[in-house]
């Protein structure tokens, strides 16, 4: 299994009220629960001093596997952002001697 980034990015405040944002984030930490449980999600969270973006590391078989899962995301339907990226990422670690072998 790779492993991939994706950035939430331009989160829209005036999309939802805040009421339903509440129940958003709520729905939003249980598919990330569900993600995590099952081994697809690794890391994920808010950044700080970002201006609102957020996180998420996924483990799965391909870039597309990943958008299927942000595409559930309530807070991607309900488009409390703008846009979101998938980078696949390429961990430098002990075993790969940090990627300094090619």
């Amino acid at each position: 299994m790779d492993k991939y980034v994706v950035i939430y990015d331009n989160p829209r405040e005036d999309t939802v009220s805040e009421d339903k944002i509440q129940d958003l984030l709520r729905d939003h930490v249980e598919l990330v629960k569900n993600l995590h449980s099952r081994g697809i999600i690794f890391l994920c969270g808010p950044l700080e001093d970002s201006g609102g973006k957020g996180l998420l590391i996924f483990q799965a078989g391909s870039k597309d596997e990943v958008e299927s899962y942000v595409l559930k995301d309530p807070l991607i339907i309900n488009k409390c952002y703008d846009s979101y990226s998938i980078y696949k990422w390429i961990e430098a670690n002990e075993s790969n001697n940090y990627l300094l072998d090619g």
